[in-house]
Parts: C-alpha cells; structure tokens; sequence
C-alpha cells in the first residue's frame, strides 16, 4: 500500500541522500532523531542545538559533523557550508560513512553498532559518560567564522580545528 505519507517520506529520505549537509535542529528533549536520519542517509549532520547531549561522546564527532550556535543560523552558515564543499567536504563524508555504524539498529559490526555504544557508554566509570565536547565546531577556518560571528563563547573549550585535522582518505583505516 502506497500512502501520501510513505511518498513523503521517500521523497524525504531521497531529499537527504543526495545532500551534502543535512541541518540537525532541535529535538523535543536533548537530543534529536535527525541526527541518526542525518548520519544513515551519508551527509554531513550540521547540529542546530546548543543543547544537544550527542550519543557516544568518544567518537570523533569534530571530523564527520558541525556543531553551529542555534542563535547564529544566518547567511553566514549557508556562506560557510558553500566555501567547505572543496576539499575538506569529501574528507568529512568519507568520516560520516565510517562513523554510521554506530547509528545503524541492523549493523552488522559487532564492535560498531548503537547497542554496542550505549552498552559500553554505561558500563564506563560516571566521569568518562560526562566527557564533554566543544560547545561548537566547525571543521576548516573556524577561529576566523566564529571571531566574524562575534561568537567568544563558540572559541571557548575547543582548539581551533582546521582542514589538516580531517583524515584523507589514505588515512581511513
């Protein structure tokens, strides 16, 4: 049976697989399905919350997604995800399709799967499931975006990334 809703739905999914970057807004709570949506569909998540409490905070979350202050969603955000297309993009979708198993409720990796995260996430000691990430990152020129931003706290806690953090693709695996 074919439904408006499950033509939307294709239509939606369709939509993300061909993008380059999804934007990841806001859930009801402190975290959002989008980002799983975002991750299985392979584009780059662009996280909208400020709030957010990201799953599996061991991963290297700074190589295969943006973290961007809610309050700053302008023409600068579209500005900098049209200038991060060159070189640094297919660095950073190659990171989101090595990093979607962990997303991924059928993976076959046994060592790389949601239930496998979460598992080893609450038998770590209370210290190590607090680890904090950034408040924001930004992946290439972000010490520059967040200084035109007028964004202090955006530079606070975090060193300042740059394209050469990004694993080429020789370095994957």
């Amino acid at each position: 049976v074919i439904t408006k809703a499950s033509k939307d739905y294709a239509e939606y999914a369709m939509g993300m697989g061909s993008s380059l970057f999804c934007l990841v807004p806001k859930g009801i709570g402190t975290w959002t399905h989008r980002l799983f949506e975002a991750m299985l569909a392979g584009c780059i998540p662009v996280i909208l919350s400020d709030d957010v409490r990201l799953p599996f905070p061991d991963l290297p979350w700074e190589k295969f997604s943006i973290k961007w202050p809610m309050r700053r969603v302008d023409r600068t955000l579209v500005r900098y995800l049209s200038r991060l297309g060159g070189p640094v993009a297919p660095a950073m979708q190659a990171s989101v399709d090595e990093h979607a198993c962990w997303f991924d409720y059928h993976s076959e990796h046994a060592a790389c799967s949601p239930l496998f995260g979460i598992t080893r996430q609450l038998s770590a000691p209370r210290s190590a499931r607090e680890a904090s990430l950034p408040s924001f990152w930004a992946p290439w020129r972000s010490e520059e975006v967040w200084a035109l931003l007028g964004c202090d706290e955006c530079m606070e806690g975090a060193p300042p990334r740059n394209s050469s953090d990004l694993p080429s693709s020789a370095e994957k695996k």
